[in-house]
């Protein structure tokens, strides 16, 4: 967090698929994984429809516009939650 906000970033948006999903101050972290009932966490639901799992593409941008984080995340019907951890 503390590189994020010396390089110039003071919020993050969180992306999936191209929808905002949320958004926090770029000075929250966390000193381990979350668990997805924490507080602060962005957090969303996909409907699966017959489908057990979904991968979909997920981007966290900065305030001015930079993409700092991209890659899948891979939404899984069987697990109750899956928490990533993104470390800059």
């Amino acid at each position: 967090a503390d590189n994020l906000v010396a390089n110039g970033s003071a919020s993050l948006t969180y992306v999936i698929e191209g929808t905002i999903i949320g958004s926090s101050a770029a000075n929250v972290y966390f000193t381990s994984q979350p668990n997805c009932s924490q507080g602060a966490v962005v957090r969303q639901t996909q409907d699966l429809g017959k489908s057990k799992t979904k991968t979909a593409t997920y981007q966290v941008k900065d305030d001015n516009g930079d993409v700092i984080w991209s890659g899948n995340v891979t939404f899984d019907a069987t697990k109750d939650c899956t928490s990533y951890e993104l470390v800059y």
